[in-house]
């Protein structure tokens, strides 16, 4: 982690006469094994190739190796992969893969090299494989250890004699156990010392390249290897010089670093290629200290390392000129597809791997890092170390970094970065940390006068980019909603309104205090602070969280600022280098810290629960088939509903359950009514808060008026503008058992960021809940059609209903079509297999606005079997050719099974759909019935939206 800087260090940092000489350090992979391509036809995609003619040491090929794919030998010039597994003697298993035109005889190569790979999720009917073929058997109830082993190593060599590596893997952990031993392997070491330890010694004696291990072993008894290289130069086998630094940067907005070279005519030029490993580091001098300075002991040398990226190279035959790019661990994992993750908590071991005890953020980024890529093999990882409880872990298909995102940040606001040495940190932010939890974030360095050079660019924000935040999520403990706004539920002077929303809390106090924390953070007053290090400082770093202090004399800006020991976060840290007098210097961007001991806590926003709608689940669950359109009545909140809150002073009106709201009643109000937040077609397009209350008619000398304060906004050109039209939404009065009993006519908008009317009734009426919602005609889709027809069945189908449509969920529009497929016999006599299929086409008119957006077919189906038999059932298919899957519970007596497809639409493009549904029917099983529902989805195009703030309701008789 990171540390402060010690005082001997900070003498040396600041003496005179500091130089340094840089280095490359390019990666060139032993050959362990070579063979050649013995098959003349080809899978799409392929996972295992079989080969000939193989030279080298079989055994030595290891999972995780690299393995080079050539027309001729050694060559590389058709792809790179990955060793799966171990190969058998004639067959190599390689990452699924359609990426490389395969021919007979190809050159294959393995070499000594682990880097970091994607591992594909496969589907085989209804079981789910990971890498392949790596079934579940109890992976998610036993978790595997993560090697911590520190960064890859570069050493110098003293003529003559010898230089050691000092690992330490005592940084490797396990969720939910610990770890046990350590065995390293050091394959070339002359000599070694503790191998079983976690701080082993090992010693070289020559230069060359060396591949260190350690396989981590944990409580549970799971084991898992890392791997790391290890590069002794010396004056006599020295590492590339020719070559010129371009750039080298790391960004905590970003991700991480990177690094541009260069390089001069050299032998190493031909080692340059898409994914080598490279490492940039120093000889440095201090004055007449030699020795480099930095935060990771023993690789302190070290200013930056990666992969090249194919795409940055370019050579220059005619000058011998080589330039490229060295992107770290973030930039890959940006690149590497994964499919989508979905894992849920349980309170028992897990079964599947859809499933995990005890689910927590830090269990659904582990997956990541160890299920779907090679992170665990090659690099380090640190994790938030949060133990809040979480019901899913769930993040699309996109990539894996975005799905680290996904899954850190908006769940607790933890952000993966990678420090320069490509080791990552998935971290709360700073800002949003309480005052206790920062206490332990080390000052780097107290920055004074001594140390920059030049001017200080201070960026100072005058007025406020957030008027209000609204903050909410879950407590994790319960499951319950919380809410809290930043400052109170009145805007500010300046600023937009913004939300923060599906966060996982500790409790009501927790979610006041982290609003606080990022409403202070997003009017920070100096959101840049720009400095030059007049030195060779690398102790500074964008990860993992660390401070640094700067104090200011009112002359040192233009500002005329003054400041003792303010803390400032790095945000980004540059390195220029003159080569000619072997200068280096630091660039800091860094933002001052915000929140914490001063920042003012948001106020707590009480949430009634809206009523129960459908089937009550959450998400994509679907409404019962059985009654479509036949929804429950709305909990009734009257009697034994407290009365609505009721801000000014003025006297309440209570009346009995049932009883008349008299024509004289007083006015009173506001009360307010517990909707706020986002209403449009892509968020919640209907929104509803309760309030038991009486509304007052034309009749009554004060009746009942609304008033929505927020931001209304309009989508022109594709911007957002605030807008005064008032005709696209509508807010109603529901009675208890779910009907419309009062209708809101609007007032004539004369405030942008206020709506206002009255809600008209024919007589007195009670309510239990008032309604806002966009109109009909902006979320039903205008041009759209679909078909369904039958294919290749093998048993009697039937239609039973038309093809429905109907509203579901927030902003969605749906087509229905059930298909039933029944025995013919009373009995069937013997074990048969059967199956039957659905084409769907869907074709969106040319009129309508869907370019961009998303469709989403669901396929359910479910079973009944009369008496109970054991009928294995499945669903599968593609949908524009990409399909996911979830499966329900599996009984004797029902099976429920899920399939969600998603594409992005084109007007005017049919989009096919083929869903395969099926079972094996054992022997002399009875009668049954598989029911099959299809279910599509449209989620249209946003033309207006809301923030709202506050609903308010005045001239209302409460009922008590």
């Amino acid at each position: 982690m990171a540390r402060a800087i010690t005082a001997d260090e900070l003498v040396k940092l600041r003496s005179d006469g500091q130089k340094s000489e840089l280095f490359l350090a390019i990666l060139k992979p032993a050959t362990v094994y070579s063979a050649r391509v013995n098959q003349t036809t080809f899978n799409d995609p392929l996972a295992e190739i079989t080969y000939d003619t193989g030279t080298g040491t079989l055994a030595a090929v290891l999972p995780g190796m690299t393995l080079y794919v050539g027309s001729a030998a050694g060559g590389y010039d058709k792809g790179l992969y990955r060793i799966r597994k171990t190969p058998s003697a004639t067959v190599f298993y390689i990452g699924e893969t359609s990426e490389i035109a395969w021919a007979d005889n190809d050159y294959l190569t393995v070499v000594d090299e682990f880097g970091l790979w994607p591992r594909h999720l496969r589907l085989a009917g209804p079981t789910a494989y990971m890498d392949y073929d790596i079934g579940y058997s109890d992976q998610h109830a036993l978790l595997a250890p993560y090697p911590v082993l520190g960064p890859d190593a570069v050493l110098w060599l003293p003529t003559g004699g010898t230089v050691q590596l000092l690992p330490d893997a005592s940084g490797s952990w396990v969720l939910g156990s610990t770890i046990s031993s350590y065995l390293w392997a050091a394959p070339g070491a002359s000599a070694t010392l503790n191998l079983n330890t976690a701080t082993p010694t090992i010693t070289y004696n020559a230069a060359g390249t060396y591949r260190v291990s350690c396989l981590v072993t944990a409580a549970n008894g799971v084991t898992a290897t890392g791997y790391r290289t290890v590069r002794v130069f010396s004056d006599a086998a020295p590492p590339v010089t020719q070559f010129e630094l371009l750039s080298c940067a790391g960004s905590y907005e970003g991700g991480g670093w990177e690094f541009s070279v260069r390089m001069f005519a050299e032998a190493a030029i031909a080692d340059v290629r898409d994914r080598a490993r490279v490492i940039l580091f120093a000889r440095d001098w201090y004055g007449s200290a030699a020795g480099s300075l930095g935060p990771v002991t023993g690789h302190e040398n070290i200013l930056a390392s990666g992969w090249i990226e194919g795409e940055s190279i370019s050579v220059n035959s005619d000058n011998g000129l080589a330039e490229f790019t060295v992107q770290g661990p973030h930039y890959w994992l940006e690149q590497m597809p994964g499919y989508p993750v979905g894992i849920e908590r349980t309170s028992a071991a897990a079964t599947a791997w859809t499933q995990l005890q005890g689910l927590t953020v830090d269990h659904g980024l582990w997956h990541l890092l160890h299920w779907r890529s090679t992170a665990s093999l090659c690099m380090d990882a640190f994790l938030p170390g949060d133990t809040r409880s979480l019901p899913v872990a769930e993040a699309p298909a996109t990539s894996i970094w975005s799905q680290l995102e996904t899954l850190g940040f908006q769940t607790i606001l933890a952000k993966p970065v990678c420090d320069r040495y490509g080791r990552l940190f998935c971290q709360i932010d700073t800002q949003f940390l309480a005052t206790a939890a920062r206490a332990s974030i080390p000052v780097v360095q107290e920055i004074t006068q001594d140390d920059w050079s030049g001017t200080i660019n201070v960026a100072r924000a005058t007025v406020r980019r957030c008027s209000m935040l609204q903050l909410s999520g879950i407590q994790d403990d319960t499951g319950g909603p919380l809410m809290s706004w930043a400052r109170g539920g009145v805007f500010t002077l300046y600023g937009t309104a913004q939300s923060v929303e599906n966060l996982l809390l500790d409790n009501q106090a927790d979610a006041n205090a982290l609003a606080g924390n990022y409403f202070a953070w997003l009017n920070n007053e100096f959101p840049n602070v720009d400095l030059e290090l007049g030195q060779n400082d690398r102790m500074i770093g964008i990860a993992p969280r660390q401070r640094i202090a700067l104090s200011l004399a009112a002359g040192d800006t233009p500002r005329g600022l003054t400041w003792t020991s303010k803390y400032l976060l790095p945000r980004r840290v540059s390195y220029e280098f003159d080569a000619e007098s072997g200068h280096l210097t630091v660039q800091l961007e860094c933002e001052a810290e915000s929140g914490g001991t001063g920042a003012i806590d948001g106020q707590t926003v009480i949430i009634t629960p809206p009523p129960l709608i459908g089937d009550g689940d959450i998400g994509f669950d679907i409404p019962d088939f059985e009654g479509w359109g036949n929804w429950p009545a709305l909990t009734p909140l009257a009697p034994g509903m407290p009365p609505p809150d009721y801000i000014p002073g003025e006297p309440q009106v209570p009346i009995s359950p049932g009883a008349t709201c008299p024509s004289d009643a007083p006015a009173n109000g506001p009360y307010v009514v517990p909707i706020s937040g986002m209403i449009s077609v892509d968020d919640t397009y209907i929104a509803t808060g309760g309030i038991a209350v009486v509304i007052r008619t034309s009749t009554h000398g004060n009746r009942t008026t609304y008033e929505l304060r927020g931001i209304f906004e309009k989508l022109v050109n594709g911007v957002w503008q605030e807008t005064a039209d008032d005709a696209w939404y509508e807010v109603e009065g529901i009675s208890a058992s779910g009907a419309v009993v009062a209708t809101g006519v609007h007032n004539p908008v004369t405030n942008l960021r206020v709506r206002s009317g009255y809600l008209d009734a024919p007589a007195a009426t009670p309510i239990a809940y008032l309604r806002i919602r966009i109109l009909a005609d902006l979320v039903r889709p205008t041009v759209v059609s679909a078909v369904s027809e039958t294919s290749h069945f093998w048993w009697p189908i039937s239609y039973p209903g038309d093809l429905k449509w109907g509203y579901y969920g927030a902003g969605i529009w749906a087509v229905l079509m059930n298909v039933e497929i029944a025995s013919s016999t009373g009995v069937w006599p013997f074990g048969e297999f059967m199956n039957g299929g659905i084409i769907n086409k869907i074709k969106l008119g040319e009129n309508y606005e869907f370019n961009g957006k998303t469709l989403r077919i669901r396929h359910n189906g479910y079973q009944l079997v009369t008496p109970p038999g054991d009928i294995q059932a499945y669903a599968h298919g593609s949908f524009a050719g990409q399909g996911s899957w979830e499966e329900g519970p599996n009984d004797d007596v029902l099976s429920y099974l899920t399939q969600k497809h998603e594409f992005t639409a084109t007007p005017g493009i049919e989009a096919v759909s083929y869903i395969n549904i099926g079972a094996f029917i054992p022997a002399n099983t009875p009668a049954f019935l598989i029911r099959s529902h299809q279910f599509l989805t449209v989620l249209p195009t946003a033309t207006y939206r809301m923030h709202l703030t506050q609903t308010l309701l005045w001239n209302v008789c409460p009922i008590g």
